[in-house]
């Protein structure tokens, strides 16, 4: 279903255990098919993704198994 396995249980033990000093992005790839499965519902148009917007391959990836075929 989704392509990005997760990294830990829950994103506290994650912090807990990375102790990053720097900000940590979290990427949710069941809430990123979600959105792109109701934009979907409600744009009769042809769905493309600006790659510029975020070009991390774990978005991409998500979106490719998510149905996703117009990268730009």
């Amino acid at each position: 279903m989704y392509s990005s396995p997760p990294i830990a249980a829950s994103l506290h033990t994650h912090l807990l255990q990375s102790r990053s000093d720097r900000p940590v992005l979290y990427f949710s790839p069941k809430a990123l098919h979600e959105n792109y499965q109701r934009f979907l519902l409600g744009f009769d148009g042809l769905v493309t993704y600006a790659v510029k917007a975020n070009a991390s391959s774990l978005v991409l990836d998500n979106l490719a198994s998510a149905g996703l075929t117009t990268f730009d």
